[in-house]
């Protein structure tokens, strides 16, 4: 099959599930060309961004953001870009008109082939294929995944049925959790046209490591360095921590310094470590030589949520024991008690209690992990995942137009 993948950002070193999507169906003998809003940091990719040669398969749309700098671009498209010209017609389109959007996203697809399906990350990116769609620079059946912010925040920052467009012509909604399901049914999506469908992992990366053997415990964390994370309230947690630990976070973001300053006055000196961002690569053995994987996500001041993170699924496919918070889809993925600890989220005490018992429990860690291993093989290996993925596309591909 003929794929194109539309995301906002790429390369992107946060969003794992997507680079594992393309490569394994790459692997599957499919071709994927990529569409993206914008370029990612080239400086620091994961190695199969170049092993599958992604960089000569992306296109990007580059939109400026400031609406002065957009138009001046504006005049130099449209030569190129008949469909930019169709773009501007404000009656037509309002907003995405007006604001210069529209135009872009004509360029990005202007003179693309068919493509069997058009697989979307994130609720926006399946609304601009459906506009491109519409616009008729685009051709290939929509798949949207949506992940959660996307149905619980986005939506709210615009108007009300954002997504009628999508809904309308989106031939197949792929949530990634129960939760997501629901809401987006209620949002007036079609029930039929939806299958929950998990992000996953590629297990052939991870082997269940051991720990350290003597020395403090190692936690580590992985992720942004945004609010949602949770960062500030593992600190606090392990600042009432009396046995010797090592925190390790792995990650990078706007709020680094501030927690790196938090880290310095709550924390024993010499016990964390702030690493920054980090490739899958370099992620993998700090996963093998962990004891404990550590992801109290929250709910941030502005909305901002967690879909189900991809780092907890690695955590769990290395054979780590996860304490984390009831957000978002991770109950989903995490079963309290049998493959980690759950916490309700800002539960500052109750991380600092489940950190506690399993800093002092080495053989309830190893029972976690395994368990959690477990369940990763069985319902979140990537590449069982991917083959129910190709026979979701089969579905929508062979149906009568």
């Amino acid at each position: 099959m003929k794929i194109a993948f539309v995301v906002g950002e790429f390369p992107a070193l946060s969003e794992t599930f997507v680079l594992n999507q393309i490569t394994a169906l790459l692997e599957r003998g499919h071709e994927v060309s990529i569409f993206a809003e914008r370029e990612g940091d080239q400086s620091t990719t994961h190695r199969d961004v170049d092993g599958f040669g992604l960089r000569q398969r992306v296109r990007y749309e580059r939109m400026p953001e400031r609406a002065l700098a957009r138009a001046m671009r504006l005049p130099a498209m449209c030569v190129g870009t008949p469909s930019a010209r169709a773009a501007l017609n404000v009656f037509r389109h309002g907003l995405e008109s007006a604001s210069l959007r529209l135009a872009f996203t004509a360029n990005l697809f202007q003179g693309s082939p068919a493509f069997d399906v058009v697989h979307c990350h994130f609720g926006a990116l399946g609304l601009k294929a459906a506009r491109a769609q519409a616009l008729g620079v685009l051709r290939g059946r929509i798949v949207t995944v949506f992940h959660g912010e996307d149905i619980l925040n986005y939506p709210k920052r615009f108007r009300a049925g954002l997504y009628a467009p999508l809904f309308d012509r989106g031939e197949l909604f792929l949530p990634i959790s129960d939760r997501w399901n629901e809401a987006l049914v209620a949002m007036g999506c079609p029930a039929e046209r939806i299958r929950v469908h998990r992000m996953g992992v590629d297990l052939r990366r991870f082997k269940q490591g051991t720990g350290r053997s003597g020395g403090p415990v190692k936690i580590l964390s992985v992720g942004r360095l945004v609010e949602k994370k949770g960062i500030a309230q593992a600190i606090a947690a392990l600042s009432t921590v009396a046995a010797p630990f090592e925190y390790v976070i792995a990650g990078d973001g706007p709020l680094r310094c501030q927690l790196e300053e938090l880290a310095r006055q709550r924390l024993p000196a010499g016990s964390f470590r702030f690493l920054g961002a980090q490739t899958q690569d370099a992620i993998v053995p700090l996963l093998q030589s962990a004891d404990i994987f550590l992801a109290p996500s929250v709910t941030a001041d502005d909305g901002d949520i967690e879909g189900i993170p991809v780092a907890i699924m690695e955590a769990m496919a290395a054979g780590l024991a996860v304490v984390a918070t009831r957000h978002s889809g991770i109950p989903e993925l995490v079963a309290h008690d049998r493959s980690g600890l759950l916490v309700d989220e800002y539960d500052v005490e109750g991380l600092a209690i489940a950190l506690t018992a399993l800093v002092a429990d080495p053989a309830h860690r190893t029972r976690l992990g395994a368990a959690g291993r477990a369940i990763v093989a069985a319902e979140y290996d990537v590449a069982a995942l991917t083959d129910r993925l190709v026979d979701l596309y089969a579905g929508i591909v062979n149906r009568p137009s």
